[in-house]
């Protein structure tokens, strides 16, 4: 017990402990200070600038359910996107076919009926009735013509002025003869009853008007029929009447087609037609106050793009008529900002003053909440859901800052970041509360990671506990059953989603906001690092005295209720300067002799104190947390080496000479936290005990209340905050650790004769 400790009322202890902004600002002052402001005023102008987007805002989201109507507040023109969609179908699809002209079509016929004559006069009359529709009359004139060569050069050029006719007729439209199964896509259209044809001139035809043909296949009779009104007065334009009747019997049979489809020239055309239509009935009139949505409806994507466009015409106007109110609507949300600014710096100074201290501190949490604020203001201008790309973010700031800092801290910032992302996307009090039950239920739950599991399993309870929020203020609000299912899975997905995004970016935080989780002090406790590996095999006492301390300082800081982990992590590596120079310390000797018998005490004293400033290298060269750094840096303070400042004084005495104590201290600093002092009280209680040869339970406790008491009044912990009730406490759960420690055995027999058994060590 310690005889100093006051007991004063509860109500006294909480006053006095209540956070003074005043003292906390001095503490801070200076240059800290000014940074801390500066990235305040920054963080206030960039809030400003992204809150600016919400002019572009719409009122209500996609698939909301609105309780009253919705109307214009000014008058609007509005392009129907799904009329201007169907208009361009309709453009595109009457967009005539293109076809090209074949140039070599009646090649082949002219060929056949320039060597008719000769094939004629080698042909019985049989096979030729069977290749040439013809009577006896036509064979006797072609034989004729065959037999004379005058008459043979004129019927060549009669020929070739008939295939001049037939091409004729093509290029103005008259003869078109189309590949058979192409025609009949472009019939089955009705639009598209006009077909482009492309030849020496630029034409445009009636389907109808044109004739199939099946490569290989004599058109049938209706269309022979047809075809022979047309080619009959070309033939008799240049042959005689027994003869043009054949030649345009032949022609007909074997009429190729005559255009061919075009298929880069249509598609070309038809996305001309879609681009350059004509859409002035998409255009739709809208007067002010005029119904928009109407009451208990859910809100289509259709409405709401007919909203944004009111939203636009709004702000056109307001710029046009009103400038004033624009500026008057930015400053009330620059006012609104700076209230939550300022409480935030508030609520920083006074509960996390270490952030104000700390200027890459300030800016990570500055850009943490802008980075939230921006993915929340994003959302908010776009279709995206509010109730998980709004909320997301802010329950990832929330678990990032849990992490980061304490429960209360993160607690705080957090709920005064869900009111400024709910002012920022322009909801009311459900979305507010869907958000602070998700901020509420991440700082209670996420108090330690020591496992990656543990974020997945806050997730869940996040999106438990949102969805149950949001579904029963939908319930409250009597609003359709759809759309609350539809909020609450979309709140669940948001929560859900921050807990496996967070166990992703975990290491990022870390190095982000310089802090170390249980993750990380798990991984370092594990004795195949590097580190504890070379302790272990090259200063094997000191491990074992590591792990002793690492005992005591557990069990210490669960008494206490400090970081266990932090304590026992701490403990394996604070003695690791000692790797260099293990023989110096009687713990690594093993008998052998004491190499301190042959130095002065000054050399001594510089080796013994060095194994500190050897820890702190090698802890940065094996890239040590800094919360682990600490424990290796202040785990002695400024204590004194009391064994070689005790040699040096009889030395001294003997020569008449004065030593000075401060020359035999360790160079600092003291403990600055509960779990650095925890370590150091461990430490000295582990040598001290250890080195007793009767550790009954009085002289332990006795033992371990002076050894507290004695760096208690040296102002060891004059810069950490231990009460004078935990060291009460600390002291017990040392005592309790250490007697169990050295608990007592019963003896071991022994078969030898005469041998006594060794005694076993007296219990607690």
């Amino acid at each position: 017990m310690f005889p100093f400790r006051r007991i004063r009322p509860r109500r006294q202890q909480v006053r006095e402990s209540r956070p003074d902004l005043a003292p906390v600002w001095r503490s801070i002052g200076g240059p800290q200070a000014t940074w801390a402001i500066g990235i305040a005023v920054g963080f206030w102008l960039l809030a400003i600038g992204i809150t600016s987007l919400r002019e572009q805002m719409v009122r209500v989201r996609p698939d909301q359910y609105v309780r009253e109507d919705v109307t214009a507040r000014v008058e609007f023109y509005s392009i129907d996107p799904e009329r201007v969609r169907e208009l361009r179908l309709q453009a595109r699809e009457s967009a005539p076919s293109i076809y090209q002209v074949v140039p070599n079509c009646f090649d082949q016929i002219q060929r056949m009926l320039t060597a008719l004559p000769e094939d004629t006069a080698r042909r019985t009359p049989e096979q030729m009735v069977r290749d040439l529709p013809a009577d006896s009359g036509t064979i006797a004139v072609l034989k004729r013509v065959a037999a004379d060569k005058t008459e043979l050069e004129t019927y060549r050029q009669l020929v070739q002025n008939y295939v001049s006719l037939l091409r004729d007729s093509r290029d103005k439209g008259v003869l078109v003869v189309l590949p058979d199964a192409q025609r009949d896509r472009d019939m089955a259209v009705p639009e598209r009853k006009l077909v482009t044809l492309l030849g020496p001139a630029h034409i445009t035809i009636d389907l109808l008007g044109t004739f199939p043909r099946v490569p290989g296949k004599k058109p049938i009779e209706a269309q022979r029929e047809e075809l022979l009104k047309i080619v009959e007065p070309l033939a008799g334009r240049c042959f005689a009447t027994p003869l043009s009747a054949s030649v345009a019997a032949y022609t007909v049979d074997t009429m190729p087609a005559t255009h061919e489809y075009d298929t880069a020239a249509t598609e070309q055309a038809r996305n001309d037609a879609e681009k350059n239509a004509y859409l002035g009935s998409a255009r739709r009139h809208f007067t002010e106050k005029s119904v928009l949505v109407e009451r208990g409806s859910v809100v289509s994507s259709h409405q709401w793009k007919l909203l944004a466009a009111e939203q636009d015409a709004y702000v056109s106007h307001l710029a046009a008529h009103r400038p004033g109110g624009r500026l008057l609507a930015l400053a009330g949300m620059a006012g609104v900002i700076l209230l939550l600014t300022l409480a935030m710096s508030a609520y920083v100074a006074a509960f996390a003053p270490r952030i104000v201290r700390n200027k890459y501190r300030c800016l990570s949490l500055a850009a943490l909440l802008l980075i939230t604020l921006l993915a929340a203001q994003l959302t908010s201008v776009s279709t995206q859901p509010l109730l998980i790309y709004a909320t997301g973010p802010t329950l990832l700031a929330a678990m990032i800052l849990t992490i980061s800092y304490d429960q209360r801290v993160a607690l705080g910032i957090s709920t005064l970041l869900a009111v400024l992302v709910t002012a920022a996307v322009g909801q009311g009090v459900a979305f507010l509360l869907t958000i602070w039950v998700g901020v509420l239920t991440v700082t209670f739950m996420l108090d330690e990671v020591r496992r990656r599991s543990k974020l997945v399993e806050v997730g869940g309870a996040v999106a438990v506990a949102m969805a149950l929020t949001a579904g029963a203020w939908g319930a409250m609000d009597m609003q359709p059953l759809e759309v609350i299912v539809r909020s609450s899975l979309q709140s669940a997905a948001a929560g859900l989603g921050a807990g496996f995004v967070v166990m992703g970016i975990l290491p990022l935080i870390e190095k982000a906001f310089r802090v170390t989780t249980s993750m990380t002090l798990l991984e370092l406790a594990d004795a195949s690092r590097p580190l504890l590996r070379r302790l272990q095999l090259e200063a094997t006492g000191t491990y074992s005295h590591s792990l002793q301390v690492a005992t005591l300082a557990e069990a210490a800081a669960e008494a206490i209720g400090a970081n266990s982990l932090l304590c026992r992590v701490g403990s394996y590596y604070h003695d690791i300067g000692k790797i260099h120079k293990p023989d110096y310390f009687i713990e690594n000797q093993f008998g052998a002799p004491n190499k301190h018998l042959n130095l002065t005490p000054t050399v001594s004293l510089l080796v013994i104190v060095g194994h500190v400033k050897d820890g702190m290298e090698m802890a940065k060269e094996y890239r040590l947390p800094a919360m682990v750094q600490n424990v290796i840096a202040q785990h002695h303070g400024t204590t004194l080496v009391e064994f070689f400042y005790h040699k040096a004084r009889k030395g001294s005495e003997i020569r008449g000479e004065q030593v000075d104590e401060s020359q035999f201290r360790y160079p600092g600093p003291k403990p600055k936290s509960r779990e650095t002092a925890i370590v150091m009280i461990a430490d000295v209680v582990e040598s001290a005990s250890r080195a007793m040869t009767d550790p009954a339970a009085h002289r332990i406790e006795t033992l371990v209340h002076d050894l507290i008491t004695k760096r208690l009044l040296d102002g060891q912990f004059d810069e950490c905050d231990l009460t004078f009730a935990e060291l009460e406490q600390i002291e017990k759960a040392m005592v309790k650790a250490v007697l169990s420690m050295y608990h007592g055995r019963l003896p071991y027999p022994t078969n030898k004769p005469g041998e006594q058994p060794r005694p076993a060590v007296k219990s607690a």
